[in-house]
């Protein structure tokens, strides 16, 4: 509770240091609670937290290439077997997916 002269009205004047106490401990408070939330700077989100899901963005694009890749050499062993007309269509559609993949993960892997 707050320190109160005779009258009932708070000090507030620095004497007892209540005033600035309280305005420190406001600010601490408000700290605590933007390290908790993760609102820091402009962007609302600290360096560290965007660098790791960035760095998990950048693993699933490189397992999806992977993946792409490997559905396209299996595609393409069945074609080579088969001459099935869908299974050159999946070679194609597989390539430009890997294509497309590769140059995303490329612009990511500069950031």
């Amino acid at each position: 509770m707050p320190r109160e002269k005779a009258g009932g009205r708070r000090t507030g004047h620095g004497e007892t240091g209540f005033v600035g106490r309280q305005r420190a401990c406001a600010a601490a408070h408000e700290r605590q609670a933007r390290r908790r939330v993760g609102i820091v700077g402009r962007r609302g989100l600290e360096p560290a937290r965007d660098m790791r899901l960035l760095t998990a963005h950048k693993i699933l694009i490189g397992a999806s290439l992977a993946l792409a890749l490997l559905l396209t050499a299996r595609s393409a062993s069945i074609y080579a077997a088969t001459h099935a007309n869908t299974e050159l269509a999946f070679v194609v559609a597989g390539l430009l997916l890997a294509v497309a993949l590769g140059f995303y993960l490329r612009a990511l892997w500069h950031r």
